[in-house]
């Protein structure tokens, strides 16, 4: 399960996004009218692989900040558990 909080205010409710275990996400962002936000998922660092349609190769971040005007492409850091 992955989850975030939008932090629209005192009162900002949990966004959740319910996955399957070995099926691989992105998550495209865009940033359409706050001036800077930052995105998280709990327990995972995140790969940018795409930032306004250009691929890059940005090291691991756990929460990027999205500038005004901006498009990323970022895909979750995959755990293996420990057996």
């Amino acid at each position: 399960m992955c989850s975030g909080v939008i932090q629209a205010g005192p009162w900002s409710e949990l966004t959740v996004a319910n996955v399957q275990q070995g099926k691989g996400y992105d998550f495209r962002l865009i940033e359409m009218s706050c001036p800077n936000f930052v995105f998280s998922i709990d327990g995972h660092n995140l790969s940018i692989i795409e930032a306004n349609g250009i691929l890059t190769e940005l090291p691991l971040v756990d929460s990027p900040q999205v500038p005004r005007r901006t498009t990323l492409l970022c895909v979750p850091e995959r755990y293996q558990a420990s057996r």
